[in-house]
């Protein structure tokens, strides 16, 4: 039920500047700022409303998040930045957006796999040649025992 989710999403420390984020009301977020809510302030597994933004594909969320000083390179609890979550999940316009506020687009996390290896292991074609003409590293980080482990793919 939508009240077990929300108690859900309580407990694991998900912000209302999250929640914004995650819905991509961009306008709301800035609202919220204005009274004092922390762009900053990330769940309890580390995820921040940058990449929040990015997991669901919310590009003005994103611009205004940064806008209002946000740190775009902030990783959740397991390393993965905001892009890696954007190719994962093949969202171009975020990639090209986080890019473009200085985020790093060969950023690995902590098991050693790349945004490139994340965005090829879902089959987003589109995020990989864009990651490629941004210049990223098609060979670093590439951490072929997390792709043969759908589980931990899953928890994106």
């Amino acid at each position: 039920s939508r009240a077990r989710r929300r108690r859900d999403e309580a407990k694991n420390g998900k912000t209302i500047v999250c929640w914004a984020a995650a819905a991509g009301h961009a306008t709301c977020v800035r609202v919220l700022h204005e009274l004092g809510a922390d762009v900053n302030k990330r769940r309890t597994d580390g995820a921040s409303p940058v990449y929040i933004a990015a997991q669901n594909g919310h590009v003005e969320s994103i611009r205004v998040l940064h806008e209002l000083g946000a740190d775009v390179k902030k990783c959740d609890a397991d390393g993965d930045s905001p892009v890696f979550v954007a190719a994962l999940k093949g969202h171009v316009e975020c990639i090209r957006v986080l890019h473009g506020l200085g985020a790093d687009i060969d950023k690995c996390g902590d098991d050693r796999t790349s945004p490139v290896s994340g965005a090829a292991y879902k089959g987003h074609k589109e995020c990989i040649r864009l990651l490629h003409e941004l210049g990223a590293d098609n060979n670093k980080c590439n951490n072929i025992s997390r792709c043969s482990s759908a589980p931990m793919w899953s928890r994106h």
